[in-house]
C-alpha cells in the first residue's frame, strides 16, 4: 500500500508501506474457530524533509469466529451458502512512539496503534454450481492509548464474484470485485488532528490457486474515487495495492 502527500510546492512525501502477516487458524469445536495473526511492516518515508525507514512487528489480532450456517439445498440447484461472524481484540505490542529529533512522528507510520482495539467480521458466500458471491465486512473500533491519542475507527466492505475451475490436481479461482475502505478522524485527547481519515473506493481483480493443502492468493486494487479528510496546504493520494497470501492446511 501506497500513500503520496503533498505539503505546499516544497514539500513532498512518498510512503510505502508493506505488511506480512502470519495467520493461524483453529478449530476450537464444532462450528467455531479462532484466528491469530501477527504483522511484521516495513515503513518507508520518503520526504523533502524525513526520510525514515522503520520495520518490525506490529500488534497482534486475536479473533474467534462462528458458523451461524453452512449448507446446501437439496434441489437440483445445487445452491450453497455459508456465514461467518466474528468479533476479537488487537492488542497493542508494535512500537506506537517512535521518535526522531525528540518529536513523535507521523502516527500513521508507527508500527503499532499502542491502543487496545475491538474488530468485528462478518464474512457471507454464496455458491451455485461453480459460480460463486463473496461479501466481507470488518470493523475496527479504536481505544486511546497512553499518548492520549486515538486513531479513527476503521470499516471495510468488500463483494467479489468468483468462478471455480477444477483441473486434476490443480483449483484455479479467478476473482473479480470491489472494496471500500472508511477511516475515521484521528484524535489526541479530544482535539481533532488535521489530514487524518477518509475513504476510498477500489475495483479488485485476484486469482487463488488452490493444489492439495497449500493455497496461493493474489490481488491487485486500484482506487476509484477516494476522498481524504485534508487541510489546506495539503493533498493525500492513495495508489495501487498490491496483496499476497500463501496458506497451509494442516
Amino acid at each position: 500500500m501506497r500513500f503520496n502527500s503533498e505539503v505546499l510546492e516544497d514539500e513532498i512525501s512518498d510512503d510505502s508501506f508493506s505488511r506480512f502477516e502470519v495467520n493461524a487458524r483453529f478449530t476450537l469445536y464444532d462450528r467455531l474457530q479462532a484466528s491469530i495473526i501477527i504483522p511484521y511492516s516495513f515503513n518507508q518515508m520518503d520526504g523533502s524533509h524525513q526520510k525514515i525507514k522503520d520495520h518490525g512487528i506490529g500488534d497482534p489480532s486475536v479473533l474467534l469466529s462462528y458458523r451461524f450456517f453452512d449448507k446446501s439445498s437439496d434441489d437440483k440447484l445445487a445452491i450453497n451458502q455459508t456465514l461467518l461472524i466474528g468479533v476479537g481484540v488487537k492488542l497493542p505490542f508494535g512500537q506506537f512512539d517512535k521518535r526522531e529529533e525528540e518529536e513523535v512522528i507521523n502516527r500513521n507510520f508507527q508500527l503499532g496503534s499502542g491502543s487496545i482495539d475491538y474488530i468485528m467480521t462478518v464474512n457471507h458466500t454464496l455458491m451455485f454450481e461453480n459460480i460463486g458471491l463473496n461479501s466481507d465486512l470488518s470493523l475496527k473500533l479504536n481505544s486511546q492509548n497512553a499518548d492520549d491519542y486515538t486513531f479513527g475507527n476503521q470499516f471495510t466492505v468488500s463483494s467479489n464474484i468468483f468462478w471455480v475451475k477444477e483441473f486434476t490436481k490443480l483449483i484455479l479461482v479467478p476473482i473479480v470485485g470491489a472494496y471500500f475502505e472508511y477511516g475515521g478522524i484521528h484524535k489526541e485527547g479530544l482535539v481533532e488532528q488535521s489530514n487524518t481519515g477518509g475513504e476510498v473506493f477500489m475495483s479488485n481483480t485476484g486469482l487463488q490457486l488452490m493444489w492439495n493443502k497449500l493455497t496461493l492468493n493474489a490481488s491487485y486494487k486500484i482506487p476509484i474515487c477516494q476522498r481524504f479528510n485534508t487541510d489546506n496546504i495539503a493533498m493525500i493520494k492513495s495508489e495501487n495495492r498490491v496483496s499476497v497470501s500463501v496458506n497451509y492446511n494442516f
